[in-house]
């Protein structure tokens, strides 16, 4: 028996697949808490720099499994890994629907590769909910106010190609095949860098968010003297100067 949650590692990242294509990959109880230990997997081994999130079928994921939480409630594994995301960064490949939840897990992701296929939507209010896993925060500060309150209050979708004007989707994919082969290189061309200035990086761009310039530029400070301090900084000047590939010495 298949489980809900595939992983394979390729290029030093780790690939995770939604496998539950019957149900649009709909979020359960088993489903939540193997991403959560897929997410703790990344960030704990030193070989694993960046990863994947897929699905296997027609859709992304549409979100929290409404007949599994009539019965069993949230899926806890859902709102822990929207909550505290990856120290490492993730490339979401979206074809199909992400909706709900499946658009709050994109969310959480660093950045979204999609096929034209895609469309985003929060439908929670037609189901008598709020996008309680992060949406109604994220979305916004994606795709600017006027869009998020549209998206939120309606419950209506966007296609792909708004949503890539609006700045939600980072990259466009015309052919579907090659959907996964895009966030697999974006993701490799991110496992290729110093993980300590990657981790660095990803760090001050989720804490930036509501401070201002001032404030960043305080915030900045502890990361710059541990990133300029670290051998990576000396390794990528040296390897700059000879024209090779930079042997990195953080973890």
């Amino acid at each position: 028996m298949s489980l809900p949650l595939e992983l394979e590692v390729v290029d030093r990242c780790l690939v995770m697949t939604l496998n539950r294509p019957d149900r649009r990959n709909a979020v359960n109880a088993e489903l939540g808490n193997l991403l959560v230990e897929a997410v703790e997997r990344l960030d704990a081994d030193p070989a694993l720099r960046a990863g994947v999130l897929t699905a296997n079928g027609p859709a992304f994921c549409a979100g929290m499994d409404l007949k599994d939480f009539a019965s069993q409630g949230v899926p806890r594994g859902l709102f822990k890994f929207v909550r505290r995301g990856s120290a490492k960064p993730i490339v979401a490949a979206v074809r199909g629907q992400a909706y709900a939840g499946g658009l709050e897990i994109a969310l959480a992701c660093d950045v979204i590769v999609a096929s034209r296929s895609a469309s985003f939507g929060l439908p929670e209010v037609g189901r008598g909910l709020i996008a309680g896993a992060g949406g109604l925060y994220r979305l916004p500060r994606k795709v600017g106010e006027g869009l998020a309150n549209l998206m939120a209050l309606t419950g209506d979708p966007i296609d792909a190609d708004r949503a890539e004007r609006a700045g939600l989707v980072s990259v466009l994919v015309d052919d579907e095949i090659k959907l996964h082969e895009q966030a697999l290189s974006i993701a490799a061309r991110m496992a290729s860098n110093s993980p300590l200035a990657v981790r660095s990086s990803k760090r001050l761009l989720e804490s930036a968010r509501g401070t201002s310039f001032k404030e960043y530029w305080e915030l900045q400070r502890p990361f710059m003297v541990e990133v300029g301090e670290a051998p990576d900084a000396q390794e990528g000047a040296a390897a700059f100067v000879e024209r090779r590939t930079p042997q990195w010495k953080t973890d």
